[in-house]
């Protein structure tokens, strides 16, 4: 599948029952505040860690990035 972007999770997060959107793909630190702001209940960064130079370090940004961002929105 093609990437979505956020426009169509934040679509998706709307026409399907709550809890029942996870963010997938192109997940990373610079990104999760999008994804935690859009109503998803969770985001799977796999890629962002695993394809890292230094997994630790990318590991280590996002849990940053995701303590920044505050709560899951939930619409």
């Amino acid at each position: 599948l093609k990437p979505r972007g956020l426009p169509f999770l934040e679509e998706a997060v709307r026409r399907l029952p709550r809890g029942r959107v996870v963010a997938l793909g192109g997940i990373d630190a610079a990104r999760l505040p999008e994804v935690v702001h859009s109503g998803a209940a969770g985001a799977a960064i796999l890629g962002a860690v695993m394809g890292s130079e230094d997994p630790a370090e990318a590991a280590a940004a996002i849990v940053s990035a995701r303590e920044r961002a505050g709560e899951w929105s939930r619409p």
